[in-house]
């Protein structure tokens, strides 16, 4: 019996996940790296870096008209909605080192974990194997994982929020922290645990089905 050819649905599968590991891999290389020169007395040029906060901005009643776009331009701040805001700061060496060390990297650790699970669980795919044992818990752990990078990058949303939220100076609005967290990824992390118990029914089922054969 001839082996089965893997589809172009799954070749172009496996292509795109093994080149998102490639460059989560070469993303951690390269933020360790920066990590380093930085601690070794390396320091950057001056530059900006744009952060976006979910800072709410509300218009008083005494204010006739929201800031203008010159105005805006003119400030470090602007506008996205009534819900988030991006501001313009300094960049210097402290902040990258911040970033990298306690943004980036895990963030990209967190993407590597996840990757490597997609590849684990496509490579059981097309070897012929898509309900064993291991397939549940795969799919399990991704749903973990996209729920705790939400968390994270919720939390870290709130805390830069309130560190600055009393640097921000807009004339006629009041500004509030907006605490709603990151529900996009945390409803998606549930959902791939439905799945995953989902797929968890389907394996017993084919278990029992070969014991009867």
């Amino acid at each position: 019996m001839s082996e089965t050819k893997p589809s172009p649905i799954s070749r172009f599968l496996a292509f795109t996940i093994g080149a998102f590991w490639y460059l989560i891999v070469l993303g951690i290389i390269l933020t360790v790296s920066f990590w380093l020169a930085l601690m070794m007395g390396w320091n950057p040029t001056q530059g900006k870096i744009i952060i976006f906060l979910p800072i709410k901005v509300e218009y008083k009643e005494s204010a006739c008209t929201a800031p203008s776009p010159a105005e805006e331009k003119l400030s470090p701040v602007k506008i996205i909605g009534h819900t988030d805001v991006e501001i313009t700061d300094t960049f210097n060496k402290g902040k990258a080192s911040f970033l990298a060390l306690l943004v980036v990297l895990p963030f990209l650790f967190i993407a590597l974990l996840i990757v490597r699970q997609l590849r684990l669980f496509l490579r059981s795919v097309k070897e012929g194997r898509p309900f064993e044992r291991e397939n549940p818990k795969r799919i399990r752990l991704i749903g973990y994982l996209v729920i705790v990078f939400g968390i994270i990058d919720s939390i870290w949303g709130l805390v830069m929020s309130f560190k600055y939220i009393h640097k921000i100076s807009l004339q006629g609005t009041s500004l509030s922290v907006n605490l709603d967290f990151n529900l996009g990824y945390i409803l998606l992390g549930l959902l791939i645990l439905l799945i995953a118990q989902i797929f968890d029914a389907s394996v017993k089922m084919q278990e029992e089905h070969d014991l009867t054969i």
